[in-house]
């Protein structure tokens, strides 16, 4: 019994299928739940791009937000194909990037192989639905990519993790403890500069200087920012 396991465990067939079956499954929950563990989607983000497409008023460019402006990127891109599949467009563009961090865990080749890989994903399924239905779903991918790629290529690392930062605060923590102990540190501080510059570029353009930095102060006596 021990010898079928350790040979699953070392399957990335099974890996991929656990992958699927995972994310199927809080999908469905999440689509099903009348506690609407997706709520944050359905309600609130699709609100607020809605509101920009109506209004012209966006958050975090025209409005102070409680989230860094480049939240709005995949907010934006889950109305891709409209209001009435926005959730379900969401869901798809979480699959996407957690497959391709699925695909560069089960890449690492060493002593432990697919164990990173197993772990997040069993993490991922006690989380539950909820995993799926945050913006923090869309930055995870990007801070663990960058984490992973750190000591062989910092300059994609940093980039990533600039750009999960630019998102949601909290990756900005990996950064900053990567640029600590990784000894091309130059090139990451480098790349994370570039990155950011590039993605404030637009809003700064459309006249969001003003707003650019209001995810520090807001909704700060709730204890959920920085």
């Amino acid at each position: 019994m021990s010898g079928a396991v350790a040979r699953l465990a070392h399957s990335r067939a099974a890996a991929w299928t656990a992958f699927a079956v995972v994310h199927v499954v809080l999908s469905v929950i999440g689509l099903t739940s009348p506690s609407m563990p997706l709520g944050d989607v359905t309600i609130v983000y699709r609100a607020w791009v809605e509101q920009g497409l109506h209004t012209g008023v966006w958050p975090g460019v025209d409005e102070p937000w409680v989230y860094p402006i480049a939240a709005l990127a995949p907010m934006i891109a889950a109305h891709a194909f409209g209001a009435s599949a926005y959730v379900v467009t969401w869901l798809v563009l979480v699959l996407a990037l957690d497959a391709a961090l699925f695909a560069l865990l089960t890449g690492v080749r060493g002593p432990n192989d697919l164990c990173a890989a197993w772990w997040w994903l069993a993490l991922l399924a006690l989380l539950g639905p909820v995993a799926l239905g945050r913006i923090d779903a869309i930055v995870v991918p990007f801070a663990l990519a960058g984490t992973l790629l750190a000591t062989r290529r910092p300059a994609v690392a940093a980039a990533l993790l600039a750009v999960a930062a630019w998102i949601k605060v909290w990756p900005a923590a990996v950064l900053a403890a990567l640029v600590i102990v990784v000894r091309e540190r130059a090139r990451m501080v480098a790349a994370a500069l570039a990155t950011s510059v590039l993605v404030v570029l637009v809003p700064v353009l459309c006249g969001g200087l003003p707003h650019l930095a209001s995810f520090l102060t807001t909704q700060s006596g709730r204890g959920l920012q920085i």
